[in-house]
């Protein structure tokens, strides 16, 4: 009895559109057109003989069979890159200095991490992690390669635009505000990029506010907002089984959305600098 083999570059882009969410981010991120990612999809779920993907609103939800295949695609990705370069004997070393907000930290950046650890052992990662004006300053120094955080207008850094991520509104479960009283707010320290969209969007809609607590640091905000001090801005990951979006009967405006990339001192980056900003790259697509 013959055996089917499963095509990886199809599995590349089935795991392209589990983690962007859309078959057009993904076409993006693997350099196809939608139609080709499409046509892709189709090929694998015949391969497979089930369904990958349920469309839900603009976003494509994978099935449970999905789920389970999504697990397995890593794996066979993760063993052929690393058979392949073995294979070649590549042995890419040296160091590598990451610089990271703390809430990209937090999200799927720790599993990428330890891939890329696993792949090259022989290159040491330097990982800071800290708000985005002291790690543009340590890469201005030379104390960094990259930095991962949102753009800044009036950084004269190199940046390279990665995506647009969106920002929303969150409060407490049980948060309550009266319209027409100053709205609550909860906000990091100046320089904030957060801050900005706050203020503007509020602005715009006409809506008081008064900050009542300011941090440094993500977990006091979180620990505020949690605490029904007031309500913050920040991408989904912040969400939890505290802090969650904000009601639509607050009639909070819509915030503006913010764009992420790589900060780099050079263009030119050293071959296990641009090795790991690839493989942030693919995860954040």
């Amino acid at each position: 009895m013959s055996r089917a083999n499963l095509d990886l570059d199809l599995l590349r882009t089935f795991i392209a559109i589990a983690e962007g969410g859309s078959f057009a981010r993904a076409a993006q991120g693997v350099n196809r057109t939608l139609s080709a990612v499409s046509l892709q999809m189709r090929r694998l779920e015949l391969s497979v003989e089930v369904a990958l993907f349920a469309r839900e609103g603009r976003r494509m939800r994978l099935t449970d069979d999905g789920r389970k295949l999504l697990d397995h695609a890593r794996r066979m990705i993760e063993l052929n890159d690393a058979a392949l370069a073995a294979m070649r004997g590549e042995r890419i070393s040296g160091v590598v200095r990451l610089g990271l907000r703390q809430d990209f930290a937090e999200q799927r950046l720790p599993e990428v991490l330890a891939h890329f650890t696993r792949r090259f052992p022989a290159v040491k990662l330097e990982i800071r992690i800290e708000r985005t004006d002291a790690l543009l300053a340590d890469l201005k120094a030379g104390k960094l390669d990259l930095v991962l955080a949102v753009k800044r207008e009036a950084s004269p850094l190199l940046f390279e635009p990665l995506r647009n991520i969106p920002t929303v509104w969150i409060a407490q479960r049980s948060f309550q505000w009266i319209k027409g009283q100053a709205l609550p707010l909860v906000l990091f320290e100046a320089p904030c990029s957060f801050r900005a969209l706050i203020f503007d969007a509020l602005g715009k809609a006409g809506i008081p506010w008064q900050v009542v607590f300011t941090t440094p640091s993500l977990s006091g905000l979180r620990a505020a907002v949690a605490a029904g001090l007031g309500v913050t801005a920040r991408t989904t990951a912040s969400l939890g089984d505290e802090l969650v979006l904000a009601k639509r009967s607050l009639g909070l405006p819509k915030l503006s959305e913010l764009e992420i990339g790589f900060y780099g001192a050079t263009p030119i980056l050293a071959e296990p600098v641009q090795l790991l900003r690839d493989l942030v790259s693919e995860a954040i697509l």
